[in-house]
């Protein structure tokens, strides 16, 4: 897992929204962090390539 500290698009700095956690698949506890510049919001860390498979299996 990578944790992000810029937007990798605009670079511009990434701020700390809310820290929720994943209760449908594995328990996990994730930030989700805004963009200072455009808003867009994304989870961190990101999941490295090898690994995102598995937060998508669910029923």
């Amino acid at each position: 897992m990578k944790d992000q500290t810029h937007y990798p698009l605009c670079k511009s700095e990434l701020k700390k929204v809310y820290t929720p956690k994943d209760y449908l698949v594995n328990g996990e506890i994730f930030d989700i962090v805004e963009c200072s510049s455009c808003r867009l919001r994304l989870t961190s860390p990101f999941p490295d390539k090898d690994k995102i498979g598995s937060y998508y299996e669910s029923d």
